[in-house]
């Protein structure tokens, strides 16, 4: 499979596009904040650990919603690309779950433990809506909306993280990732 056509022609593709775009995006944005150290931060520690929990309990959900799709589906080939946005999401739900480790040393890790959390949501429910396009078409407009919901909260938090990472830091972003690859004191 051509991995520009992954991207751009199926949902999990688009799913697993937009949470790397959003990273790599705030990874530039602001480095000076993403790529400082947390240290000894026990609010960092308390919020990965919930990020940790949620992401266990919406995987496990996930999980288990997969398994019922495989054991009742007659035809497999209808559903395939529900199943692969509910495969996308228990990754980003997984990776939520198992990145709390990193979380203590730089603050990216932490957004990154957020990002993939909203996005293993997002996906739920996108797996959700492809799936009931496919058997119950009639209720497909009612997780629609629930999911447009999500993606416009995401949106808006998007837009908050934006604001509230704009302006930090002395250095320019160029002279910060400078002194970042040559190992100058940040």
């Amino acid at each position: 499979m051509d991995y520009l056509s992954f991207f751009v022609e199926t949902w999990a593709g688009r799913l697993i596009g937009f949470c790397i775009v959003e990273m790599v995006f705030f990874l530039f944005y602001s480095p000076q904040y993403l790529m400082s150290i947390v240290g000894k931060d026990e609010e960092a520690k308390e919020l990965s650990g919930k990020y940790r929990s949620s992401a266990l309990s919406t995987s496990g959900m996930v999980f288990a919603g997969v398994i019922f799709i495989i054991a009742n589906s007659e035809e497999l080939s209808k559903v395939e690309p529900a199943l692969e946005v509910l495969y996308v999401s228990i990754g980003l739900l997984i990776s939520t779950f198992l990145i709390e480790g990193l979380t203590q040393h730089r603050e990216i890790w932490l957004l990154y433990q957020e990002i993939t959390l909203e996005y293993g949501v997002i996906g739920l429910l996108l797996g959700i809506w492809l799936l009931s396009q496919t058997v119950v078409t009639d209720s497909a407009g009612v997780i629609f909306a629930v999911l447009v919901i999500a993606v416009m909260l995401r949106i808006r938090e998007l837009i908050g993280e934006v604001e509230a990472y704009s302006g930090l830091g002395d250095k320019s972003r160029l002279q910060f990732w400078y002194d970042f690859v040559t190992r100058k004191e940040l």
